[in-house]
């Protein structure tokens, strides 16, 4: 990514100016740290992950042009998104690997297995990812699957029944239902295929698993409406697997026991008593199978439409138009609607009562994490303090300490 320029004003590249100490005091002031890091980070690997090129493409993928050119790789929004929310996450992430192996081993001593070659292999660690479409939940799980050697990424979104599969089910199993007419909701999905393919990676590295064929699903086939991508397309993956990133718009819905009163309109209510009902399966696929979870929660999850938007017109042409975007999001209000409260207030009593089982994440509608107005003031004043003795064009030296390598 080249640089806009937009750094020729040293109040806008701030972070590279920063000791150590003062970005460290940054990094803790965000609100991620305190709820995301167990083990001390020292400044020097925060400085190491920051230069990695592939945060700032990740980044890049989550804005248009316009928004980007005033971006400079070296503007504090972008690295406030690099040390507040992409970098406590993969330490995060780092740190519940590192207890899970920490926890399998203690469980191999405790049952009195001296023999080590026949020691149970440790099975994957299953991260859970929830965010609502457009938000770039797919973009973070690819940014960690970068930087984490033998991951591996399952989405909801490969899931999908096949084309033919869905017209049955659309046309004739819920003829009239709109919220099932495409791919998308809870009943959308290929079960079976999900259960095998979670069982197998499971067990991938006990030599149960061997070779994992995941699943692949092209969404521009069809004018946009997908279809499955042949199994003989599909990547294959082997053991070693440290981590599952499993992800999805919906992964950790449950089936509410009341949803009249959180769905106003008498025939979303009508269209969503199927989809319910499918959700119970979905708890026993999907959600029994993570072992932490992620929830990014939006401000206003009606954001979507506008970050769904401005994905579609970035993937370019053979997609989904401006008309069938909306269209395609607003048969997800009603799901969103009566399960996406629940799942926010399951996971935060679950973060109350282990803080390694469970994260919840609040993002603003540009992406960036939610702060209290007390974090902005600290961050601010450091901010500024760094900015009061830089000269107006010091950024143009070469000699920048701590500079992120762009």
């Amino acid at each position: 990514m080249e640089d806009s320029g937009a750094s020729d004003h040293t109040d806008d590249a701030t972070f590279q100016f920063l000791s150590d100490k003062e970005l460290m005091d940054v990094i803790k002031a965000g609100p991620l740290y305190d709820a995301g890091i167990h083990d001390p980070i020292p400044c020097e690997e925060w400085r190491k992950y920051a230069e990695l090129h592939v945060l700032y493409n990740s980044i890049e993928l989550l804005h248009n042009a316009e928004v980007m050119s005033n971006l400079s790789v070296h503007s504090d929004a972008i690295a406030s998104r690099v040390y507040h929310f992409y970098l406590p996450i993969l330490f995060r992430v780092l740190f519940l690997l590192k207890a899970h192996e920490q926890k399998h081993q203690q469980r191999q001593q405790n049952g009195g297995n001296n023999n080590t070659t026949t020691t149970t292999k440790i099975p994957p660690l299953f991260i859970g990812i929830e965010a609502p479409q457009g938000l770039g939940k797919s973009t973070l799980v690819n940014v960690l699957q970068t930087l984490i050697y033998n991951s591996v990424v399952l989405s909801l979104d490969d899931l999908y029944l096949p084309r033919a599969v869905q017209q049955d089910l659309g046309q004739k199993k819920h003829q009239g239902n709109p919220l099932l007419t495409f791919r998308g909701n809870p009943g959308t999905h290929d079960l079976p295929l999900a259960k095998e393919t979670i069982k197998k990676l499971k067990h991938i590295n006990d030599g149960v698993g061997g070779t994992v064929a995941l699943p692949r699903y092209n969404k521009k086939a069809c004018n946009g409406r997908g279809d499955r991508i042949p199994r003989e397309d599909w990547p294959c993956v082997s053991g070693p697997t440290d981590i599952v990133f499993l992800e999805g718009w919906c992964l950790g819905f449950e089936r509410p026991r009341e949803f009249e009163s959180k769905i106003l309109s008498v025939d979303a209510r009508v269209y969503f008593a199927p989809i319910n009902e499918y959700l119970m399966e979905y708890e026993t696929v999907f959600n029994n199978a993570i072992d932490s979870w992620m929830i990014i929660k939006a401000g206003d999850w009606r954001w979507a439409y506008e970050w769904r938007l401005e994905q579609e017109r970035k993937s370019g042409p053979g997609g989904l138009t401006d008309a069938q975007v909306r269209d395609f999001v607003d048969r997800f209000a009603p799901t969103y609607d009566a399960c996406l409260q629940n799942l926010h207030d399951r996971i935060e009593n679950k973060r109350l009562e282990d803080g390694h089982s469970a994260l919840l994440i609040e993002v603003n509608k540009d992406r960036s994490v939610k702060m209290e107005n007390a974090q902005i003031e600290i961050i601010g004043n450091i901010l500024g303090k760094a900015r009061a003795r830089q000269p107006l064009h010091n950024n143009n030296d070469n000699d920048n300490n701590g500079a992120m390598d762009a």
